[in-house]
């Protein structure tokens, strides 16, 4: 969407990087592709792995012995990785019947192999690979997109049905490349990096795009993605307006008048009365709309914000049960919630295992980060980054592989810095 300089195939430089990115892509973006037996999911996702493997030899093998210290830290990432997915599995999955040790560990892996492609791109930042695959990205989104929007006007409620474990009901809506769960949150995910491409490219028919995706979200029914994507909007616009001056005091006199509206507003009765009017035509969202309501205005947790509320307390006090090392080494198995990814990795894997995610977390960091020094879209980035952050409390994330696709490449600085 951007406005990239002409690229050619031929001067990508590492094509081993390149083809297990699109490869990362496609399977993730493409919910057709969960119609593959497992045995062939499995080969693409260690398909990708292999490439990606050569890719960073290859960058390895131009680089002094001197300067391969810090190289090695893919590898050290890989490592923590395969750790805290075995983690996850013994502490949280394998008490689940329906998710296998491979196919829910090789998921989970491929969660995280966008990221460790990203941050070997930021070694040898290779512009013509990088424009191409989010050219990519977006063409999936977009394809994705239509074709779940037609399927939530044919099939009602397709896009949350997916979210069940149905395995064998939810073929028919991959069968017509319909989003589920990941693909509705991921969508919403895009929304800064939408507006950020408008605001500096000024092209129209990103407009066109961002209404296509708030259509496809709002048609959905998830709640909270259509919260994310209202939150992404206004603080993007308003990150928008501000970005030039670079005046952070003047982004704080901003948004604090927009949270003391907010506030006021979902504590007034006279907003949710219009806002339940606004949804009464979607069963779904003005049960949800009702309960937020409720919550407000009454302080009760009625309907899903109460059934949430029990799932995040059973994985809390698993936790609490344990703290270290949480149900790995209990001999009591604690039953968890499994809709919040944090607690539910507090609750499975204790401390320990929350220690290693942040470890992975702060690795790629210190590799991705340094990319962002002097770009504009760093504050669209933040953006998207914190409505991840929230959603992690409040959901469950890895397993997903759209998040990891548009939080890794999606966001990526287009041209070398420096």
């Amino acid at each position: 969407m951007a406005s990239y300089s002409k690229v050619k195939y031929s001067k990508i430089e590492n094509k081993y990087l390149f083809f297990a990115s699109i490869l990362a892509v496609s399977f993730a973006l493409l919910p057709i592709t969960r119609l593959l037996p497992e045995v062939i999911k499995a080969s693409v996702i260690m398909l990708e792995f292999s490439l990606g493997i050569i890719g960073v030899l290859n960058i390895l093998n131009k680089y002094k012995k001197s300067s391969k210290l810090k190289h090695i830290t893919y590898f050290i990432v890989i490592v923590f990785v395969l750790i805290i997915d075995l983690m996850i599995y013994l502490g949280e999955y394998q008490y689940v019947p329906v998710f296998s040790f491979l196919s829910k560990f090789l998921m989970m892996f491929a969660f995280w192999l966008p990221f460790i492609l990203v941050a070997t791109y930021c070694t040898s930042f290779d512009v013509a690979a990088i424009n191409i695959i989010k050219k990519v990205i977006l063409f999936f989104l977009i394809v994705t997109a239509i074709t779940t929007l037609a399927g939530s006007i044919f099939f009602d409620d397709a896009s949350r049905i997916l979210a069940s474990g149905d395995t064998n009901g939810n073929r028919l809506y991959q069968a017509y490349n319909i989003g589920g769960y990941g693909f509705i949150y991921a969508l919403s995910l895009t929304i800064p990096w939408l507006i950020y491409q408008y605001h500096t490219y000024h092209k129209k028919i990103v407009v066109l795009i961002l209404i296509l995706f708030c259509g496809c979200i709002i048609k959905s029914s998830y709640t909270t993605a259509i919260i994310i994507t209202l939150y992404s909007i206004i603080v993007s616009l308003i990150m928008t307006r501000t970005i030039k001056k670079k005046s952070k005091i003047r982004i704080l006199l901003m948004t604090i008048p927009f949270i003391i509206i907010i506030m006021l507003c979902l504590n007034n009765q006279s907003f949710w009365v219009l806002l339940l009017k606004i949804v009464s035509s979607n069963s779904i969202l003005l049960e949800r709309v009702s309960n937020l309501q409720d919550l407000f205005i009454k302080q009760s947790m009625m309907g899903d914000i109460g059934f949430r509320t029990r799932l995040y307390l059973m994985s809390w006090n698993a936790f609490l049960n344990n703290p270290l090392t949480g149900n790995m080494t209990n001999h009591t198995v604690m039953k968890l919630g499994y809709h919040s990814e944090i607690l539910d990795l507090l609750g499975g894997c204790g401390i320990i295992g929350f220690s290693i995610l942040l470890i992975i977390i702060c690795y790629l960091r210190k590799i991705i980060m340094p990319q962002y020094k002097n770009q504009s879209i760093k504050v669209y980035y933040m953006v998207t980054l914190l409505a991840f952050f929230v959603f992690c409390f409040i959901n469950t994330v890895i397993g997903s592989l759209e998040f990891s696709i548009v939080l890794s490449f999606l966001y990526l600085p287009e041209y070398k810095n420096g």
